[in-house]
């Protein structure tokens, strides 16, 4: 739970952005893979049933795969120019260029 607020937190601020995506990316496997896969399916189609949000007792990883979706981006990418480590990165290159 630590996990999920401080690095959701960090990535609105966008310190520490790829570090934060990755450690959020591993939390949502390991949740995907604990509580929203299937218990039991034989078959490429009953596993895809848990990507239709029902109640018919499927797994229902919909949400965890629009997260690591939304987060693959991040990792790659990294924050935008407004973030927190684009301002570190441009502080500290100035002072290193001097």
């Amino acid at each position: 739970m630590w996990a999920e607020l401080i690095c959701a937190l960090a990535i609105l601020v966008g310190l520490g952005t790829r570090i934060s995506a990755i450690s959020l990316i591993v939390v949502t496997v390991v949740a995907t893979a604990a509580v929203h896969w299937p218990a039991d399916w034989s078959s490429l189609s009953e596993l895809a049933q848990g990507y239709a949000i029902t109640n018919k007792g499927f797994g229902n990883f919909k949400l965890p795969a629009i997260y690591l979706a939304a987060l693959l981006p991040l990792v790659f990418a990294g924050a935008g120019k407004l973030s927190v480590d684009a301002w570190l990165a441009r502080v500290f290159w100035n002072r290193s260029t001097r």
